[in-house]
């Protein structure tokens, strides 16, 4: 079966215009109590744990012990100096929030399907057979769910988690930099035992010479080699680690399939096609998931400059064929539609292009209907000053987590009281987003393109920049003309 043959279903799922599971969500499993401050001016507030240091370089040439990557991650090490690994949520709380928003889920689908999906059939020019095709999908009450965080897998409710939602009928996947499966072999072991449907590591800042020359070691000559590089450079690091666990899934069957995020930024859009080409190569079953890098979400500089337009331009047609290639690449072509309508959009304006590539504008998860990959974890703001609680020696006694928001940015759509009923996730869904956008003050999130969030078709649709649709259908046209005419 092809993009072009079967049922139109099939093709919308060749495609990834439609998934198996129509709703997701993304829990932070790794959000704990950090400490700030000393004294009166002490404060405690929501972070997130991780073991790693992924941040941008901060000189053109870094030094072997100095941090060297592309992008800055809110779960740096080195950002959050102080945080006590100990407060995170366990089992029977991250449960409780999950299957809590599940069933909102399934509310705020209910509500979209009976008020307004006509609309969007409209709007978006969606002829009857395809139209026919979403509402079946539409109604399957199957969830993915996605753990994520700084590393989930530091958490220990990370494995029970899976088979607990697994046996519901949920796909589950693991996103983390693999640094425990590699050097925990009872944590591996247990991984096995109940894998989750796809574990999700990184390579963001590898050249293609570094790709072959890593795939082609042992597992131990890749543990010294992990050795060798200063824990500034997390992303480096988590490269290694994550090819460490391709090679291991290759050598083991029945471990869960591996797929490689990885982030396209200004350090190695050049070469990207390369690099993912020698990833295909060398590593035969791992899935390569390419992606621009982003800076909207902390309201940061674009990453790309004019010299850097046409590479990244490349690396989304190469995606693009590879999808109706049938090759190992996350199916979403109407993602890939979404950026290639910047370049047509905002031909001859190359500052407008970057900009949009990083994020802005581009997309926005609270726009009316577009969040259908809920995420929950932290509120950055300092719980216990705005308590008057201050000079506390010991962490607060509740367990922090739970806010129906953002995991990049926690100060534009994200709730400050915990999730406590499934009433409370559709009202968030149905408007609530929409509300909390409009009176956010400070670092406003103005949009992303982070791919798992703009998630299916109709997600894509109904979070688009308004000034990119002509563009954004016209591409669809284009590019499947047997399904959009």
């Amino acid at each position: 079966m092809g993009f072009t043959t079967g049922s139109v279903k099939d093709q919308l799922a060749y495609g990834g215009f439609i998934y198996p599971a129509m709703m997701g969500l993304q829990p932070d499993l790794n959000t704990a109590w950090l400490r700030k401050g000393a004294g009166e001016g002490e404060v405690w507030q929501e972070a997130s744990f991780c073991d790693h240091n992924c941040v941008r370089a901060e000189t053109p040439n870094p030094a072997p012990n100095e941090a060297n990557g592309g992008y800055d991650c809110f779960a740096a090490n080195s950002r959050n100096q102080g945080i006590n690994p100990k407060t995170m949520a366990g089992f029977v709380q991250l449960r409780r929030w999950i299957e809590i928003c599940m069933d909102g889920q399934r509310y705020a689908r209910d509500d979209f399907m009976r008020e307004d999906f006509p609309r969007y059939c409209d709007d978006r020019r969606v002829p009857p057979k395809v139209a026919e095709a979403y509402r079946e999908a539409l109604s399957s009450d199957k969830h993915e769910l996605n753990e994520f965080g700084g590393n989930p897998e530091l958490n220990d409710a990370s494995l029970p988690l899976i088979p607990y939602f697994r046996q519901d009928g949920a796909i589950v996947n693991l996103t983390t930099t693999g640094g425990r499966v590699k050097r925990d072999q009872e944590f591996r072991q247990s991984l096995m035992a109940n894998p989750p449907d796809r574990i999700a590591v990184s390579a963001d800042d590898l050249s293609p010479a570094e790709v072959k020359a890593y795939v082609a070691m042992s597992l131990d000559e890749l543990t010294e080699a992990h050795k060798a590089i200063s824990p500034k450079r997390g992303q480096d690091r988590k490269a290694v680690e994550g090819i460490w666990v391709a090679k291991f899934a290759e050598q083991n069957p029945g471990f869960p399939p591996v797929l490689f995020n990885t982030v396209i930024h200004e350090r190695n859009v050049h070469e990207a096609i390369e690099m993912i080409e020698a990833m295909e190569e060398n590593l035969p079953h791992a899935i390569i998931n390419p992606y621009i890098g982003q800076s909207s979400m902390y309201n940061g500089l674009p990453l790309f400059r004019k010299e850097h337009l046409e590479p990244a331009r490349k690396v989304i047609h190469h995606a693009m064929q590879a999808t109706l290639d049938g090759r190992r690449i996350p199916k979403r072509l109407p993602f890939y539609f979404v950026l290639e309508a910047v370049y047509r959009r905002y031909e001859g304006q190359p500052e407008k292009i970057s900009r949009a590539l990083a994020g802005y504008d581009i997309w926005q998860c609270y726009r009316e209907n577009a969040c259908w990959y809920l995420q929950f974890g932290r509120n950055e703001q300092p719980i216990m000053q705005i308590q008057g609680l201050k000079g506390r020696s010991s962490a607060p006694d509740y367990v922090p987590g739970g806010h129906l928001g953002c995991t990049w940015n926690s100060f534009t759509v994200t709730e400050s009281g915990q999730i406590f009923d499934a009433q409370q996730v559709r009202r968030f869904l149905r408007g609530g987003m929409s509300r909390l956008a409009a009176a956010a003050k400070g670092m406003k999130c103005l949009g992303c393109d982070m791919p798992r969030l703009l998630f299916h078709v109709i997600s894509v649709e109904l979070g688009l920049d308004p000034e990119l649709l002509e563009e954004y259908l016209g591409v669809r046209s284009e590019w499947a003309p047997h399904l959009f005419h």
